[in-house]
């Protein structure tokens, strides 16, 4: 008998949802806000956190609770999630985030709203030293980390304690991205606060 220990899911889901209304959205915060913040991101703009009940994203909240109920139930957790904020980055020419993971959420993910070509990759890391080991072949066992090419509205879920950072953009377009964290809560059922729909 085979028991897989230490798995690590990542859900893809492609959307279908108006990139260009939310990539407008995302340029207006940005406009009036210039200055953002900065947590991993390097040479890029991070928003600050983004308005739960704000109607130009519920479309998103929509499909990202759909994606979620097929995504959650892997855990086998008895508790409720729920979103307890977003924030959207804007990487130009040569912008990366550094490593990190999101500390105090249990999923957490990415869409992505612009993805030009050769944009940068999403790189998630695990903490084994292969330089150690001889092997003949490098598979989902025993690899180091894994690359997922960004896609305008592709969906990515991940746990929150998985490390990942963002390589640099190499095309001379923005890539956008809208980035998320939920946290359990006692109940199982997944739910959004209703003031968010």
């Amino acid at each position: 008998m085979i028991t897989e220990i230490f798995s690590t899911a990542l859900g893809k889901y492609q959307l279908d949802l108006d990139s260009k209304k939310i990539e407008q959205y995302c340029l207006s915060i940005r406009e009036k806000d210039e200055k953002g913040r900065i947590v991993s991101n390097a040479g890029g703009y991070q928003s600050n956190l983004l308005d739960l009940k704000d109607e130009t994203l519920k479309p998103f909240r929509l499909s990202l609770m759909k994606a979620l109920k097929e995504y959650y139930p892997i855990y086998e957790s008895n508790k409720n999630l729920r979103l307890q904020e977003y924030w959207f980055n804007i990487n130009g020419h040569k912008a990366f985030n550094r490593l990190h993971s999101h500390a105090g959420a249990f999923i957490s993910g990415v869409y992505y709203v612009k993805a030009p070509q050769d944009c940068g990759q999403i790189y998630f890391q695990r903490k084994t030293n292969l330089n150690l080991f001889k092997l003949d072949e490098v598979n989902k066992y025993n690899c180091e980390g894994y690359y997922q090419d960004p896609k305008e509205n592709l969906l990515l879920l991940f746990p929150s304690w998985c490390e990942h950072l963002v390589l640099g953009n190499n095309s001379k377009e923005e890539r956008i991205s809208i980035s998320f964290n939920f946290v359990t809560e006692w109940k199982y059922e997944i739910y959004f606060n209703a003031s968010c729909l």
